[in-house]
């Protein structure tokens, strides 16, 4: 293990402290210098895409299946929704990703403007693609791989960004599927969910375990930094244990870190009441260091922290983007003259 994956001291601190302390310890390994791969979950997604227990809740629901005993893991329950009802599966997925509104997300164009080698997606939605289209103008689509991979009509070639193609130009890669009102299919042969997807796509030699040879490659080449996922997806774990165990991570110095969203929890020690403070940032897998932020109300934490990596401020409910309108002061001047009732002179 690097020593500088070492976890942070339970200080009780505000959350403001701890947005701080957060940029100072990202800009300390290095986050600023734009060697490092973002890799990005649905979290951004959540005001519009259900986040795990609730998007649990509904598939259960429209699934019509009982809901799972707490702690099963999330590709064992889709597994069986998946399974048992396949139909009502692939209409709730549709629904939350195909007929998605219009919305724009902060926190993407943030990421998106960050000076990250490359952006890796885990989600579906086309919230982050369409963030990545505004930052990047011209040649945005060129630079966007979708895993599965699929033909492109508008192009010659067709794939998945290596970790080589990743070294010299900055990409934006959906590795577990994406979107796709046309294809027949959609999404229950085109979307890594359910454990059987885990299994075909990283662990079988159907698909000469590409998955997992990938990120293998990226992980062990690159920096990444996690945002929005819990990183507890089974590909991405075993691919990370198998490097430590190999001496890949020690030997290339590779400093992963996962941000994660945490809340002041009250605590006891030795039986005595504290006040209440953030949990201690953990080391997962031996090789990725969580660092904490507090995403205060809406996340707009997330976005304080994101904005002082970027050219742009934070934008929040309290700051539009757009001029605020002034109320009209009607004392000194109708707001409109209808002449069309004024007596003739």
């Amino acid at each position: 293990m690097s020593p500088s994956l070492q976890p942070d001291s339970d200080s009780v601190v505000t959350p403001d402290e701890l947005n701080t302390r957060c940029v100072d310890t990202l800009r300390a390994m290095g986050v600023a210098g734009g060697e490092y791969i973002a890799v990005v979950g649905a979290g951004p997604s959540s005001p519009i895409i259900p986040p795990g227990n609730r998007m649990v809740t509904d598939m259960a629901n429209a699934c019509k299946i009982d809901l799972p005993p707490q702690n099963t893991p999330f590709w064992e329950f889709f597994e069986t929704a998946k399974t048992q009802n396949p139909r009502e599966y692939c209409r709730f997925i549709e629904s939350k990703f195909n007929n998605s509104p219009f919305w724009s997300s902060d926190a993407y164009e943030l990421i998106c403007k960050i000076r990250f080698k490359s952006i890796i997606t885990t989600n579906y939605d086309h919230y982050l693609p369409r963030a990545f289209e505004k930052e990047e103008g011209a040649g945005w689509d060129e630079r966007f791989c979708i895993y599965p991979p699929r033909t492109n009509p508008s192009s010659a070639k067709s794939g998945v960004a290596t970790a080589i193609n990743i070294e010299d130009r900055k990409y934006l890669i959906a590795i577990h599927g994406y979107r796709d009102a046309s294809r027949a299919d959609w999404p229950l042969d085109s979307i890594i969910l359910a454990k059987s997807d885990y299994l075909l796509h990283y662990f079988r030699p159907e698909k000469s375990y590409y998955l997992h040879g990938w990120w293998r490659e990226v992980l062990a080449r690159f920096d990444c930094i996690f945002i929005g996922t819990s990183l507890l997806e089974p590909g991405i774990g075993d691919v990370l244990r198998e490097l430590v165990n190999d001496g890949v991570i020690e030997r290339k110095s590779r400093r992963h870190i996962h941000l994660v969203n945490a809340y002041p929890a009250a605590r006891t020690v030795n039986g005595v009441q504290q006040p209440p403070a953030y949990p201690k940032p953990q080391i997962l897998y031996d090789c990725v260091q969580q660092v904490l932020y507090d995403p205060k109300q809406s996340y707009v934490g997330l976005l304080e922290v994101l904005s002082n990596f970027s050219t742009s401020p934070v934008c929040t409910v309290f700051e539009p983007k757009m001029k605020a309108p002034s109320f009209p002061d009607f004392s000194t001047q109708p707001p409109f003259l209808d002449i069309t009732w004024l007596p003739k002179i």
